[in-house]
């Protein structure tokens, strides 16, 4: 090209905002047609796939972890049931309803499940600073970016939402998980739970 420049590179703040600046700079190029402007899904329609397929074993991969702590407190939850039997058949004995039993463990829980939500968003919170601050690279990467007209360091935003959203999924499934623990507590009398060993 003769040290002349033949592209030119626009940037968005927000993927959300290429379509209106795509807009804007297609309303000033209107009046030349010797140039053309094309949008990043058009000149990388591969980067497109790779970001659905990006987000498709993402949620899989949340699911996966959602259904592993499920049935982690799922166990935790029953073995303390069944740990405590006599105990609990005891407490029936003395006319405590099954009803409050239930209760007893479903507030365990809830109890566990809120400490584990306040020390994973609190560290969660205290890492996505730190890398939105000072950026992470993979090795290799730059070559990656310069293919894919990416930077070399990555900066994570990050929202209220993208900080509760999984936290929160994570915390309806181990309520969820613990209520087999607590109605099973419906089925236990008090003089097998006294026998039991």
């Amino acid at each position: 090209m003769q040290n002349r420049g033949h592209s030119l590179i626009v940037r968005a703040q927000h993927i959300d905002d290429v379509k209106s600046l795509q807009l804007q700079i297609g309303e000033l190029l209107d009046a030349d047609k010797s140039l053309r402007l094309r949008h990043w899904d058009e000149l990388q329609p591969g980067l497109r796939q790779s970001i659905q397929a990006d987000m498709a074993s993402n949620s899989f991969m949340y699911i996966v972890l959602i259904v592993l702590v499920a049935f982690s407190v799922l166990n935790t939850q029953l073995m303390s049931v069944l740990e405590r039997t006599r105990e609990f058949g005891t407490m029936m004995a003395l006319g405590l309803q099954p009803a409050r039993l239930s209760r007893l463990v479903m507030l365990e829980t809830a109890l566990m499940t809120a400490l584990g939500l306040v020390l994973g968003i609190a560290v969660g919170l205290a890492i996505n600073l730190y890398m939105s601050r000072v950026g992470f690279s993979y090795p290799g990467m730059d070559e990656v970016a310069l293919k894919f007209n990416l930077p070399e360091r990555i900066y994570p935003a990050f929202t209220i939402l993208s900080m509760t959203l999984g936290p929160a999924a994570v915390a309806i499934g181990s309520l969820l998980a613990a209520l087999y623990p607590a109605l099973r507590l419906y089925l236990l009398t008090p003089i097998d739970a006294m026998r039991a060993v």
